[in-house]
């Protein structure tokens, strides 16, 4: 008798450190995410008219290159973070979780929306640069 309840307990234990593991990697992913696009926003900010003006066609294809490096970064980890979490949705939609689970996991979701949200803004390079690297193009190609 005394060894069920053991035994039960034990059980429940573990299934209780396996669902915080699970909510933490899920939060852990998101929060990583989220980092990632703050990362791409940071570096798309740079180029204000008066940086892309200075800077030389090199330099520009180096950032511009460095911003899409960035922005791919960010996708992948929100393509992982989006199926981490909805594989999460469907476990605890068939263990009858709890609402309070349900949320944090709906509020994940959003995380992740409004992280691939933004990342969307930056998908181009913004038109100052692209405009600058065109003139700085026909300026080289005039030159040599």
């Amino acid at each position: 008798q005394g060894s069920l309840k053991m035994v039960a307990e034990m059980k429940s234990a573990a299934a209780e450190a396996k669902e915080a593991t699970m909510k933490s990697a899920a939060e852990e992913k998101v929060n990583y995410c989220e980092e990632l696009v703050n990362k791409v926003a940071s570096l798309f900010g740079v180029f204000s008219d008066d940086v892309v003006a200075e800077l030389s066609t090199e330099e520009l294809r180096s950032r511009g290159a460095e911003c899409k490096d960035a922005e791919a970064a960010a996708i992948k980890a929100l393509k992982e973070a989006q199926e981490l979490v909805t594989l999460r949705q469907i476990e605890a939609k068939g263990t009858n979780a709890c609402e309070a689970d349900v949320a944090i996991l709906r509020a994940y979701q959003e995380r992740i929306r409004n992280a691939q949200t933004e990342v969307v803004r930056f998908k181009c390079l913004p038109p100052a640069v692209e405009q600058q690297l065109v003139v700085k193009r026909a300026i080289d190609e005039a030159s040599a």
